[in-house]
C-alpha cells in the first residue's frame, strides 16, 4: 500500500471510507483499494 499517499489525503481533510480487500492484481501480487471522501460544507 501507499502509505505515504493516504496519509497526505488524510492530511488534507479526507477520510477512509472503505476497503476493499485484494481488490488489485499488480506483479503477481494482491493489494487492497481504498475508498476515500471529504465532506464538503
Amino acid at each position: 500500500e501507499n502509505i505515504n499517499a493516504i496519509e497526505l489525503f488524510k492530511g488534507m481533510g479526507f477520510q477512509i471510507e472503505g476497503e476493499l480487500k485484494d481488490k488489485l492484481f499488480i506483479n503477481q501480487k494482491y493489494y487492497n483499494e481504498y475508498v476515500m471522501a471529504k465532506i464538503l460544507n
